[in-house]
Formats: structure tokens, C-alpha cells, sequence
């Protein structure tokens, strides 16, 4: 592998987390903006007793759908001509990981307990659940003819032994490589493929 093709594969890390995090925006923004549009007493402070109702239950869960559905529209550039309601769940999951019946049960179970700290929750799971699906996507290419490459990349070739790596630990060092801004002897210590320095 050439650096150009390491140069494409940072790229594309980058661009799924630029992705993951604008979407992790996109589910507090559209808590907040239902919390404010439902769930406000008439003295302007948040009364999550509300969603004991299952027709407030219904009535959230309904306006997340829209807030994700435009978002969804919005990021993959499809316009807002609704194909219908299958289409349009196909694109909330595609977009955040879930259809919007996922925040409907959500509700329907934890009810008044549904409070900006359980969405977080929800959100950093599916945001986790969303990264593990499209991590391996930037490492596709990847061979196990490449390993000796992968190693000279990260610069450790001093430690890591080309032989006794398998391609899988190499791709998780490569991520940790880029996602911590490189990788040390220190962190490689213990493994089979480290390369103890002769005493």
C-alpha cells in the first residue's frame, strides 16, 4: 500500500466520525426541540410526568420521526417528496441506525423516566452500534499482504514483529494509529507480535 491509499482510509475515518457526531447533534437537537414544543408547563419548565400518557408517548415519538426524517433528507440530499411511510422509515434508519418505532417503545416503556439523560443514553448506544458497523468499511481493502506495509506506515517497525501479527490486530493498531494520533512500544507490550529488544 502506497501512502496515498493510508492517506484515502484516514480520510474516510474522518468522515465517519464527522458523520456519527453531526447525527449525535441532530438527536439531542431533536429531544430538545420536542421537550420545548411538549413538554413545557405553563410556568415554562419541562413536566416529563407528561409522558405517563400514551398519547403523549405517541405525539413525541411522532415528532422525533419528523426532526430525524428532515435531517435524513437533509444529509443524503434527497428531496422531501415522501415516497411513503416504509420509504421514509428506511431512511431514518439508514441515517440514525433505528426506525423511529425504536424511540417509540423507548417511551412507551420508560414513560415520565424518558428524561435528556436516558436519550443520551439511547444516543451513545446507537452511536457506538452505528461506528462498528461502518468502521470495518474503511479497512476493506486491506490484505494480508499489506501487514508489513501497515506496520512501516505506523513507523513501528522496531517493535512489532511483521510475522507474528494477523491482520486483524494490525487493523486495530492502524485504527488506534489514527484515531490516537499514533501508537508506542508501551502499548504493544505483552502481545505475541511485540518484538522484545535483546537484552
Amino acid at each position: 500500500m502506497d501512502e496515498s491509499e493510508f492517506e484515502a482510509i484516514k480520510e474516510m475515518l474522518d468522515k465517519k466520525d464527522k458523520l456519527l457526531d453531526t447525527t449525535e447533534l441532530v438527536h439531542s437537537e431533536a429531544y430538545d426541540k420536542v421537550v420545548r414544543k411538549l413538554l413545557m408547563d405553563d410556568k415554562g419548565k419541562v413536566d416529563y410526568g407528561k409522558l405517563k400518557k400514551s398519547g403523549m408517548q405517541k405525539k413525541f415519538a411522532d415528532a422525533l420521526k419528523d426532526h430525524y426524517l428532515e435531517a435524513a433528507r437533509d444529509a443524503l440530499g434527497i428531496s422531501d417528496d415522501s415516497k411513503g411511510e416504509l420509504e421514509d422509515e428506511m431512511l431514518i434508519k439508514a441515517y440514525t441506525g433505528v426506525t423511529s418505532n425504536y424511540f417509540r417503545e423507548q417511551l412507551s416503556a420508560k414513560k415520565h423516566q424518558y428524561t435528556k439523560g436516558e436519550h443520551s443514553g439511547v444516543v451513545t448506544k446507537l452511536k457506538g452500534a452505528q461506528d462498528e458497523e461502518l468502521t470495518p468499511i474503511a479497512f476493506r481493502k486491506i490484505k494480508e499482504e499489506h501487514i508489513s506495509d501497515i506496520i512501516d506506515h505506523m513507523g513501528a517497525r522496531d517493535y512489532i514483529d511483521k510475522d507474528k501479527i494477523r491482520l486483524p490486530e494490525a487493523i486495530k493498531l492502524l485504527q488506534v494509529h489514527y484515531t490516537k494520533g499514533g501508537i508506542n512500544e508501551k502499548g504493544v507490550e505483552g502481545a505475541i507480535y511485540h518484538k522484545k529488544k535483546a537484552a
